[in-house]
């Protein structure tokens, strides 16, 4: 009963009436209510009356309330939510709760994106080693070649064994490391086949 008076209240705006009963609702009922509420666009209420954390969160961000966002954040800890907070934060322009909150979701590319528009060598560095660390090659290589660290953007490269490309980078950004670099694809390639009489070699197109 309590339910559908509360319902008939809110239909009525009797705002103050509804809050008085709501605690009466079984608590089966009251998300339902909550449901209810954002229907009808009472967002605020909803927000304030939802028990779910997921939900409230949403209702958070939808508010756009930062502060609130990131205390449920913290409760659930979940990365993917740590985004949200993010892209809220970027909106609020709060550029550190952003940054913050991409470190915690480990969102390297948003990470990437940020550190390139503001030109933060020092963070794009420190970017790349995390990102090489967690297996992330791509970004790892884009922190590096932004910060003009060839050398670095080589050994990414092989490491990841990715020879034939750290080659063609090699040969237009860093032709003294190409000798290298082809020397180790070639060891590479005859490890295939070892007992193969006829080895294969590629030739430094620089010294040929």
């Amino acid at each position: 009963l309590e339910y559908i008076n509360y319902q008939s209240l809110i239909l009525k705006k009797k705002y103050n009436e509804a809050d008085e009963i709501f605690n009466k609702i079984s608590n089966d009922y009251q998300e339902k209510i909550c449901k209810f509420l954002e229907k009808f666009n009472l967002f605020e209420l909803a927000f304030a009356k939802t028990t779910n954390l997921q939900r409230k969160l949403e209702l958070a961000v939808l508010l756009k309330k930062l502060n609130e966002a990131i205390d449920i954040a913290y409760k659930l800890n979940n990365k993917e939510n740590w985004k949200i907070i993010a892209d809220l934060a970027l909106d609020n322009g709060k550029f550190e709760i952003a940054e913050k909150s991409m470190q915690l979701a480990n969102d390297y590319s948003g990470l990437l994106l940020y550190y390139s528009c503001i030109s933060h060598k020092d963070k794009l560095r420190e970017l790349g080693e995390v990102a090489f660390s967690d297996g992330h090659f791509n970004i790892s290589f884009n922190c590096f070649l932004q910060i003009n660290d060839v050398h670095k953007c080589v050994k990414i490269l092989l490491d990841s064994n990715q020879i034939p490309e750290a080659a063609l980078f090699c040969r237009t950004y860093c032709p003294s490391l190409l000798s290298t670099v082809l020397e180790n694809w070639n060891e590479k390639l005859n490890e295939v086949d070892p007992s193969h009489r006829t080895q294969v070699r590629i030739l430094n197109p620089i010294e040929n």
